[in-house]
């Protein structure tokens, strides 16, 4: 049971006796009890209850706000005196979030908090990318995630540009995110996070407010800033640029924009350890996160996100690229390569059969679809059946997995690919309430059957199907 719900649940324990006896005593009001906590912390000396009675107070602060915001300024001087200032910090900072009337107690905390966070030179190369397999705890693969940073400009001042792309195959989810910072000290211009459950927001940030805007159900709002901040989706790239060391602890304040909250985030390196990921060998810092995550960065000059652990999800680095502008990444097969459009990604995960095949998928640009290709040996009844009869074939299974399956008037064409022969497929489905498009094409080689597949939204599908061809249209069989 949580604390909030503990207390809850004893306060109606108590209630209940009070009617059944008769009320003996008045429970002590949260002034009462933040005088008990400073005389059990200041007096007493008993540090440990102190912290409990400060919490029990914070609590009950929506009935009584200033008896909270008392009470978590101390809790955050008992942590102090507990030698952990990450968690004081992490109690200093929610106290500015949470009370902004209370001018008095603010400047105090303020007064304590570290001025700036210091952080080192960036320790990557212009356009660099990571590619971050993603699996769970017993090693099955659910997807892939990429970090990349750019140089760039905002209002003719010198930025960095953090891009991440995501695809969680479990359960489908997409994400794309973008933030323009200050190239210094990495402050936030702006930001935008979609992701294809959550939402899909837009961040500016200004001085003493940052104005978020739902793209989706068309809404805008506020929220005060009251003093430095970073953006959730530039948290890894910060992580970076920090001077990590065994022992080093900090506490930053993040912005996540698609819950429109600000998170006081306790950082603690606890050792270092050398892994081993698909990348290669790494020693890294362990960094641990208030919030439950743990990243791992690389202690080498490049402080690579090696791996990180979250949400019962570990994420391990599979390719650092050097991307060149204008020049796009390449995906070699078993018997097939590919050439993808600038900025998107492909990664393989481990086939749970073993005759399952090859299959990449691809990370699109911006997450507008969910595609992959796969490819498997033609076996030889597969090789005497027409292409008809294989159209029909796929029509049929379709039509049992997606509903409402529908093909196009014009949605079947027989088409010539690598100089063998292929058909396309064009159909509608629904997803929920969502209009969905499913399009596939195979193409049958001397030895495989190189199928492509894309699960993208009705009105996303015509500036996806020019990108998608273009991969399509660049199969060479070897």
């Amino acid at each position: 049971m949580c604390r909030k719900a503990f207390w809850m649940a004893f306060g109606a324990l108590i209630a209940a006796v009070a009617i059944g006896r008769g009320t003996l005593a008045r429970a002590a009001s949260p002034s009462e009890t933040l005088e008990k906590a400073i005389y059990t912390e200041e007096t007493v000396g008993n540090v440990d209850e102190a912290i409990k009675l400060y919490e029990q107070v914070i609590t009950e602060g929506k009935v009584a706000r200033n008896a909270a915001a008392q009470a978590e300024y101390r809790l955050a001087q008992c942590l102090f005196k507990k030698n952990k200032p990450a968690e004081a910090n992490a109690a200093l900072e929610k106290l500015i979030a949470d009370f902004p009337e209370e001018k008095e107690l603010l400047a105090k905390a303020r007064k304590q908090l570290p001025s700036e966070l210091k952080l080192l030179p960036a320790p990557w190369q212009d356009h660099e990318a990571q590619l971050i397999s993603l699996k769970l705890a017993g090693g099955l693969d659910i997807g892939a995630y990429v970090y990349m940073i750019d140089s760039a400009t905002h209002e003719g001042k010198e930025a960095w540009r953090c891009a991440t792309r995501a695809f969680v195959t479990v359960n489908g989810a997409q994400s794309y995110s973008t933030v323009l910072a200050d190239k210094e000290s990495f402050a936030p211009f702006s930001s935008r996070w979609m992701h294809s459950l959550l939402g899909d927001v837009e961040a500016v940030y200004k001085p003493q407010v940052v104005e978020l805007t739902d793209l989706l159900k068309k809404t805008h709002r506020e929220i005060a800033l009251d003093g430095p901040i970073f953006d959730n989706e530039e948290a890894a790239e910060l992580f970076r640029r920090l001077p990590l060391a065994v022992g080093y602890k900090t506490t930053i304040p993040i912005m996540s924009i698609l819950t429109s909250g600000k998170i006081p985030l306790g950082l603690e390196v606890t050792g270092k350890e050398t892994l081993e990921v698909p990348a290669g060998k790494f020693e890294c810092f362990k960094v641990v996160l208030n919030i439950g995550q743990t990243f791992y960065i690389s202690t080498d000059e490049h402080h690579y996100a090696v791996k990180f652990e979250a949400g019962g999800a570990i994420g391990e680095l599979a390719h650092v690229y050097q991307l060149e502008p204008g020049k796009p990444l390449t995906f070699d097969g078993d018997g097939f390569s590919l050439t993808l459009p600038e900025r998107w990604f492909a990664y393989t995960p481990k086939p749970v059969k073993k005759d399952e095949g090859e299959k990449a998928i691809f990370l699109d640009r911006d997450g507008a679809a969910t595609c992959w290709v796969s490819a498997k040996t033609r076996k030889t009844d597969e090789k005497r059946k027409t292409i008809k009869e294989r159209i029909d074939a796929d029509i049929e299974e379709n039509k049992t997995a997606l509903k409402d399956f529908k093909v196009r008037a014009d949605g079947i064409k027989e088409r010539t690919i690598a100089g063998r022969p292929a058909y396309s497929v064009v159909a509608d489905y629904t997803d929920g309430e969502k209009k969905m498009v499913m399009y596939g094409t195979d193409v049958l080689g001397d030895k495989l059957e190189i199928n492509f597949a894309a699960m993208v939204a009705a009105d996303k599908l015509d500036a996806f199907q020019k990108e998608f061809d273009k991969v399509i249209g660049s199969l060479q069989l070897k």
